[in-house]
């Protein structure tokens, strides 16, 4: 018993490579469910977003194969292929050894969404296979992978090239190790949300997306000119909407921010949150900025309008948030995420950042939209009622300040109404003539101008 309890140096295992993500994947990649293999396409896909960024990639192709694969392609730069000075070609480097990658300054990319180096390889250590071919330099280079190990031999150092090409890029085919995934088969839904979500938040992009496997054939192509107006607005069609999408951009300490919002007729808000164009579902720093910037805004405005009076307490966060729908994308040059999946952003200067774009062109959206328009809400909503009330139309400009009753008195008097109920009541009737008629004809009695007012409103008619 004492020997099955032993705790040496004999007990220290170190998993060399890409074993350690065999091991655990849960680590990298959230899980093994569907979510989990669906994240390994996201994770070519965002390598490819990132060349979009840099400006070198205008298309990207995702199509899930009949056998079970997936194959990622965009026109990018490729992956480089040349000599490494750790004596290996660059792009075996970047499949084969974590933490290996070129975004970990600004020197190739400003902005991008992987940072720690281990997307590809993390894809390639949890496929059955992975076949790579890089369009670069005039040549296809190949490689290919089988559970992380290459078994293409490499030629003097580097890649064996294929054919030739004039065009540039990189084409990644795998299929998920089934001894690893609880099941190897993509769901399509969750990955046309995401692309379609990735065209939204890169509105000079375009995705195509093709389903290959049988009995689920079909083409889709995604491009969103319009970005994340066009995405709020999708995410609203069902809803009834009470105004059209508010939306500014800025920058702030070197920071991108962009925002759209828009209020529903319901009791619950939807605040989503981008970095990078990687969408973080437990949110972070720059929803905390958007968040708290808005509410201090609206509560300042609030008491500036007279809506909260100096002994009311200011409206609470969820109170003004209610019913909004809103979309938070930044560009940030050094994020820092929580673990590998990256579902909350932790950086402090995002939320300064998307606090002072926010602070600045919430202000000068108002500001051009008029100061108080919710007083010509209100009063919007006082004409509203008056159309229905036939007092309201009748009487001086000072009719709003009377009471009911005297309202009634000064409608009788314009009216020539001396009290006697013997008035010819069928003139309360609308009568089947013109509305120019019935407003020139004298009335007989009050009832008669009323109908007619409220027919045809005219400025400054009385009955």
């Amino acid at each position: 018993m004492a020997g099955n309890n032993t705790y040496d140096a004999g007990s220290i295992a170190v998993l060399e490579g890409l074993e350690a993500v065999r091991k655990r994947p849960g680590m990298y990649i959230g899980s093994v469910s569907t979510k989990g293999l669906n994240h390994l396409i996201y994770e070519i896909v965002d390598n490819a977003v990132d060349e979009h960024l840099a400006g070198f990639c205008s298309e990207i192709q995702v199509t899930l194969e009949k056998d079970g694969s997936a194959t990622v392609s965009d026109n990018g730069r490729g992956v480089p292929v040349d000599m490494h000075q750790k004596g290996v070609s660059a792009a075996r480097l970047v499949y084969t050894t974590l933490h290996a990658g070129g975004k970990f300054d600004d020197s190739a990319y400003k902005t991008s969404g992987g940072l720690h180096g281990v997307g590809s390889s993390v894809v390639n250590a949890l496929s059955t296979y992975m076949d790579v071919k890089i369009s670069r330099d005039g040549f296809v280079h190949h490689d290919r992978y089988e559970r992380g190990i290459p078994v293409i031999e490499l030629e003097d150092g580097l890649l064996p090239k294929i054919g030739k090409t004039r065009k540039t890029g990189t084409t990644v085919n795998f299929l998920p190790d089934d001894t690893i995934f609880e099941k190897t088969r993509f769901k399509a839904e969750e990955i046309k949300s995401r692309l379609h979500e990735t065209a939204y938040l890169n509105p000079k992009l375009t995705i195509f997306f093709e389903d290959k496997r049988q009995g689920s054939e079909e083409k889709i192509e995604y491009h969103e000119p319009e970005g994340i107006i066009g995405f709020i607005t999708d995410m609203n069609h069902k809803k009834e909407v009470l105004h059209e999408p508010i939306y500014f951009k800025g920058e702030a300490d070197g920071i991108g921010v962009e925002v759209a919002l828009q209020y529903v007729n319901e009791f619950h808000e939807n605040v989503v949150g981008f970095c990078n164009n990687i969408y973080n579902a437990e949110g972070g720093t720059h929803l905390t900025g958007f968040k708290t910037t808005f509410t201090t805004l609206m509560n300042q405005y609030a008491r500036e309008l007279g809506v909260l009076k100096e002994k009311d307490a200011n409206f609470t966060g969820a109170d003004i948030r209610n019913g909004m729908t809103a979309i938070i994308s930044i560009k940030h040059p050094d994020p820092r995420f929580e673990g590998q999946t990256k579902t909350k952003l932790d950086n402090p200067d995002a939320a300064k950042a998307v606090g002072k774009v926010t602070g600045e062109e919430i202000v000068r959206f108002f500001d051009r939209r008029g100061r108080y328009a919710p007083v010509s809400r209100r009063r919007e909503r006082r004409a509203r009622r008056g159309r229905r009330d036939p007092l309201y139309h009748c009487g001086a400009p000072s009719h709003r300040r009377r009471t009911v009753g005297q309202r009634q008195t000064h409608f009788h008097q314009k009216c020539g109404y001396d009290g006697n109920l013997s008035f010819d009541r069928h003139q309360f009737r609308v009568r089947r003539r013109s509305v120019r008629a019935a407003r020139n004809a004298r009335p007989r009695a009050c009832g008669q101008g009323v109908r007619a007012r409220l027919r045809s409103p005219r400025k400054g008619a009385l009955c």
